[in-house]
């Protein structure tokens, strides 16, 4: 039996209500039902079951009698609580509509948050080891500044577990996509471009990281070289076997690259979409020669890659901390002197792999820091607290239409305790109807958000216990937050001048400026909101539309399999013999790209420092198509050495020359080899990287080696739809006549730059569903606000109408109230915006200006949207008739 307890305050609850003379027979048997759920189930999903259990134990056979309750029928007055509650929402629909629509836009907006949330935290959680895997960081000591980097050399895993036998390590390179070939019995083969999830491994990966093995063994899947384990979904997609038959794909053959025949060893589960190793096509790590030309065996201490991190095991109970103080002399050992001087190995903790700001990528691409998480989860608490805030004002704006209600009933002996459980009752019921609502809604916004983040957020609110959970607690304390303060409002009324509707607004509502504190509070939340969206939309549509340096317009890109110059004269000849192609031409990448060649620059005018550059080689025909600016010298030809470099205006202002041209003719060094190169030209500064980071220091160098890319510009002056495809078609065609074994991949050159900011669109996106959703419930909260001040100045407005005020007056006593709360408010999320966006745009090199203008727009926004709230209810009094509002007196 397991040996593990039922959670202790649950057991102590049940004992507290059940009847002393069934308790030592229900007990026995609901931790038994916990022993057998947890030996089956799982320890975590045998509390949730005992919690249930429990619940629908609450039944009156075995709930015990309560002191002082024993002569009172508690479960009938229940009953006539929540039938009384259900005809008085029935009754004032408007009321209980505004309630409802309210808390389920907030509750709707908390059930999304919540699901991204439990989907960012749970991140890599699926490993058993979890607690002891870390990655193996550098922290290097630069001229500007601490710098660290993710990127390791091959042999890093072997000498760690060399030098430390107690550790176990494991190295990963993601080459992320691949050309996959699969023969058929005929000899026929067909091949597949994957675009991501191809990765070589260690064996030992096997041993730190938990992959669930469906068919193969985990200790001989990835034993020696030639091996290769897919998921399921490739063992679908590659062999045609169902699900039935996974086990066939075992032993098949794959083909890498065109190169090296490997078998499949095994086939495991899909990788979940929250884990930063989205690995579905797993290789040994010495096979990666065929698809990394620079892997050298695996034994070059000199050559790093972002893409080869290094993974390492504690013991359990191990301290991460002293095995960093140890790898200080490793690193003196293994790495050169100049590297190791500067170099100081890092243990980042799993746990922190997704959520770190010191390096904000992962092998799945860019992470999220706690802080933003933090944040987005305050977005969620914002709204359920504005929508508790609308079901206060509301509430007590129908004080003053309930009084005689009230009155009668203290009059006919109801205590103030029984009034309060009746509005809580009340409150409960349009909690609940509200979550419902809300849940319909969340499942709508849910499928919007999965659209925007390409993950799944699998919600269903009848299979998943946690959600059902997170529901309970959300409804509960909806209940006493927002209908506790105006049920001690209802009860406390005075009954007499309940009866004679004589009552004032600190009999109704305790102290106003509460009331006003709640409504700015929802006011400053709304406008923090819209001052937020618009910032974030502006610096991407900086992003999107700023000056790069360089023409991405009509340009596509189609990555080179071979780098053949013969071929590569040959296709650009075809290519330009249509007349629909301006310019074609051959190169590492575009001007701005993720793929980089950095190292370090030298020359005599910046010894000692530690300047990087980044090195791409383009052919001549390069400047043109991209229409990069030459400021100094002129481009290189074909017939030029192959030490001829174009560098730009940056690196120029680095190396200390003022005049761009006196840069002609220096020769630079790039790394510490023997690559040396003669300016021949100076260019226009362009980014090469995305305008997260700062402008580089580039090499634009007049090398063969490294083109992996042909850029192919069309004419799209005059050219439809129809033509653009028959133009594609024509490139296609040529291509594959040149790379018959490959599969043609193109992209358009402006869409690629725009998915740099994937990240940023998608959050705006989020963010501003959620500043609608807020805006909307913001509304409800203003019109409850004035129906408020509608209820307690019916009679002085009527007497205004008589003695001749206009509607305009009477809109003016609604207005100067709102403006004033708007103004305040506003006083609050300004200040508190414009220090938030600032440290969020701190994250970019490049980023918009903080100006006046967003808080203008954002204080006219709340002005119009308070404007169509406030006028149709003000209206609707002011034309109301005034002998209805006086006949009382």
């Amino acid at each position: 039996m397991d040996k593990s307890a039922p959670p202790k305050i649950l057991l102590r609850f049940f004992r507290w209500f059940c009847h002393q003379d069934l308790l030592k027979y229900v007990e026995g048997d609901l931790i038994e039902l916990f022993h057998y759920n947890s030996k089956r189930k799982g320890k975590r999903a045998a509390k949730w079951l005992f919690a249930w259990e429990i619940v629908k134990l609450m039944r009156p056979s075995l709930v015990k009698n309560l002191e002082g309750f024993q002569k009172l029928n508690y479960y009938g007055m229940l009953k006539n609580y929540f039938i009384t509650s259900f005809r008085f929402i029935k009754r004032e629909r408007t009321f209980a509509f505004m309630n409802i629509a309210g808390l389920a836009l907030g509750i709707a907006c908390a059930i999304v948050i919540y699901k991204i949330l439990d989907h960012e935290l749970g991140y890599n959680k699926q490993n058993v080891n979890y607690d002891r895997i870390y990655r193996l960081i550098n922290e290097d000591v630069r001229t500007e500044g601490t710098v660290y980097r993710r990127g390791q050399t091959h042999p890093l895993a072997h000498a760690l577990r060399t030098e430390f036998p107690s550790i176990n390590a494991a190295m990963t390179f993601y080459d992320k996509d691949g050309l996959i070939g699969i023969e058929d019995v005929e000899g026929n083969i067909q091949r597949f471009q994957e675009k991501e999830g191809v990765v070589f491994v260690e064996s030992q990966y096997l041993e730190l990281f938990t992959l669930p093995f469906l068919h193969g063994d985990a200790s001989s899947a990835l034993d020696q070289p030639g091996k290769v384990i897919i998921t399921r979904s490739k063992a679908k997609k590659y062999f045609g076997v169902s699900e039935y038959n996974l086990h066939e794909a075992v032993g098949r053959s794959l083909i890498l690259e065109n190169k090296q025949t490997v078998f499949v060893s095994a086939i495991v589960e899909n990788p979940p979409t929250n884990t930063d190793f989205p690995f579905e096509v797993i290789f040994h790590y010495q096979d990666q020669g065929a698809a990394n030309p620079w892997f050298y065996g695996g034994k070059e201490w000199g050559e790093y890659n972002s893409a080869t991190n290094c993974w390492v095991m504690l013991q359990e109970g191990a301290s991460h901390i002293e095995l960093e103080k140890q790898l200080v002399a490793f690193v003196d050992k293994y790495l050169p002197e100049h590297v190791a001087e500067k170099r100081t190995y890092r243990l980042q903790a799993l746990s922190d792999l997704h959520y770190s700001s010191l390096i904000r990528r992962t092998y799945a691409g860019i992470t999220s820091t706690k802080n933003e998480l933090l944040a987005l989860g305050m977005v969620g608490l914002f709204l359920i607290i504005t929508a508790c805030i609308n079901f206060v004002n509301l509430s007590t704006a129908q004080a003053v239409k309930r009084s005689k209600e009230v009155g009668v009933r203290k009059t006919m002996g109801s205590s103030r305790r029984q009034l309060i459980i009746q509005f809580l009752c009340e409150t409960f019921l349009i909690t609940f109807f509200a979550t419902m609502v809300g849940v319909l809604i969340a499942s709508f916004l849910i499928q919007q958000v999965e659209m925007i983040f390409s993950y799944q957020l699998s919600f269903n609110v009848f299979r998943d216990l946690d959600i059902m959970y997170f529901l309970g607690l959300v409804v509960l304390g909806v209940t006493v937050v927002a209908g506790l303060y105006p049920s001690f409002v209802l009860a406390k009324m005075d009954p007499v001048l309940a009866i004679k509707n004589s009552l004032n607004i600190k009999q109704t509502s305790g102290f106003l400026s509460l009331r006003r504190i709640l409504v700015i509070f929802q006011f400053a939340i709304s406008q923090m909101l819209i001052i937020g969206i618009l910032i974030l939309t502006a610096q991407v549509d900086y992003f999107m539309n700023k000056d790069l340096g360089f023409t991405a317009e009509s340009i596509v890109t189609v990555k080179l399999p071979e780098n053949d110059s013969t071929k590569q004269i040959v296709l650009r000849n075809e290519l330009l013999s249509n007349s629909e192609i301006k310019d074609v031409s051959f190169s590492t990448s575009g001007p701005m790209s993720s793929w980089q060649s950095s190292n370090t620059i030298f020359h005599p005018n910046i010894e000692g420092q530690d300047q990087i550059g980044n090195l791409k080689n383009v052919d001549e025909n390069y400047f043109a198509l991209y229409e990069i600016d030459i400021i100094a010298g002129e481009p290189f030809n074909d017939t030029d050495p192959s030490d001829h470099a174009v560098i730009n205006r940056k690196l120029t202002q680095v190396l200390g020359f003022e005049d761009p041209a006196e840069a002609i003719g220096e020769r630079l060094r790039f790394g510490r080899g023997s690559l040396e190169f003669l300016v021949v030209g100076v260019a226009e500064d362009f980014h090469s990287s995305s305008l997260r980071a700062d402008m580089e220091n580039v090499f634009l160098a007049n090398q063969s080696w490294n083109i992996f890319q042909m850029g192919v510009k069309l004419n799209t002056e005059k050219a439809g739809r129809e033509e653009m495809q028959r133009t594609i078609q024509f490139i296609e065609e040529k291509w594959k006549s040149h790379f018959p074994e490959h599969v043609f991949e193109l992209e358009f050159y402006n869409e690629k730059l725009d998915s740099f900011y994937s990240l940023e669109q998608s959050v705006a996106q989020v963010f501003r569903i959620f500043m609608i959703i807020a805006i909307v419930i913001g509304a409800l909260g203003l019109y409850g606000l004035v129906a408020f001040m509608a209820n307690q100045k019916t009679k002085e407005i009527g007497i205004r109408k008589v003695m001749g005020a206009s509607e305009l007056t009477i809109w003016n006593i609604f207005s100067r109230e709102f403006l004033t709360l708007l103004i305040v408010a506003f006083a609050i999320s300004a200040p508190a915006s414009y220090f938030l966006m600032n440290a969020v745009l701190d994250n970019y090199a490049y980023r918009v200006p903080i100006g006046p203008g967003f808080f203008v727009l954002s204080i006219l926004a709340s002005i119009a949207i308070a404007l169509l709230t406030v006028g149709y209810k003000s209206l609707k009094v002011a034309r109301a008739n005034p002998i209805l509002s006086l006949r009382d007196e």
